[in-house]
């Protein structure tokens, strides 16, 4: 499946749906990281579809941060992309609860518009299912 879900699937989230490398025959690591990303948030009234590139370590450094969450129920872990299409940060309450908070562009480098969002009622219990997903995708894009 290669998507990343976090947020409720039928009401509020933010979905990640690797597509594919963004250049397919690239032979050196960097340009074998990036990976075409379809970025759909869904958040009060409303909703963005992006196509965008982002970079398996981008993936990587969230599951590490997530992952730390999980062990210690304490901490941050922050999705961010070099290109600036989506910033996504969950900040773990001292009760479990999640605060997740995000940022959406619709042009790459941080030019055009954006959409802040908060998503609400999501707890420690969603990280294994978060960090499934990852494993996933890194397991399908090695770099």
């Amino acid at each position: 499946m290669n998507t990343l879900i976090v947020g409720f699937p039928d009401t509020e989230h933010v979905a990640l749906r690797v597509r594919g490398r963004a250049f397919p025959g690239a032979t050196n690591e960097w340009d074998r990281s990036f990976v075409r990303v379809a970025i759909h948030v869904r958040a009060g009234a409303f909703a963005v579809d992006l196509d965008a590139a982002l970079q398996v370590p981008d993936f990587h450094r969230f599951a590490a941060g997530l992952t730390s969450i999980d062990t210690t129920l304490a901490g941050t872990a922050v999705l961010q992309c070099l290109e600036e299409w989506i910033t996504l940060t969950v900040v773990c309450e001292p009760n479990g609860r999640l605060r997740v908070a995000g940022e959406v562009a619709d042009r790459a480098g941080g030019d055009g518009n954006r959409l802040t969002f908060e998503l609400h009622g999501l707890d420690q219990t969603y990280l294994p299912g978060w960090l499934a997903q990852l494993h996933e995708i890194s397991e399908a894009y090695p770099v």
